[in-house]
Parts: structure tokens; C-alpha cells; sequence
């Protein structure tokens, strides 16, 4: 199943669920960046969405590692395993 959520116009989150485990792109002001995590898009956007938020308000950036390490923060039983880049097989 694949999956679009829009934070607005600028952000997106792509997810592919695949046995409890799910894949999500995460695109935010600059790079995007993928997380394998048994989180749901919902817990993740409670974490992410305010710091996006908060990035626009104040002109600062947050590393792709600092999302990841607050939904850890957040989320301390959750399995959460970041990737920059996730290879496509391609037929």
C-alpha cells in the first residue's frame, strides 16, 4: 500500500507498509530522508510537524538525525532505524 500525506504544500511523507514494519519518506525543508519504523504516520507527525513548524519560524534547520533522534526521544520502545537512501529495484 502506498500512501501520500501532505503537511501543506512543500511536505510530504510516502509510506509502504510491509509486516508491521513501515517505510517512510520523509521530506522537510531541505532533503528528504527514509525511516524504518514500527511508528504509525500519526505518532510521527506529532513529533516532526512541530519542529518543521518551529524551523520556519526561527530560520533554523534541524539535521535529519535530529528528527530521528526526537521521535526516539519520544517513542523509546519503537523500532526507528534511519536511511538516506533507499535503493529501487527497478524490472
Amino acid at each position: 500500500m502506498l500512501q501520500n500525506i501532505f503537511f501543506n504544500q512543500m511536505q510530504q511523507f510516502a509510506v509502504l507498509k510491509t509486516h508491521n514494519m513501515n517505510v517512510f519518506r520523509i521530506s522537510t525543508n531541505d532533503e528528504d530522508f527514509f525511516i524504518l519504523t514500527s511508528l504509525d504516520q500519526e505518532k510521527i507527525r506529532k513529533v516532526i510537524q512541530p519542529m518543521v513548524d518551529y524551523e520556519r519560524e526561527n530560520e533554523i534547520q534541524y539535521l535529519n538525525e535530529d528528527y530521528v533522534y526526537s521521535l526516539q526521544q519520544r517513542y523509546k520502545r519503537a523500532t526507528i532505524v534511519m536511511h538516506q537512501y533507499i535503493e529501487l529495484i527497478q524490472f
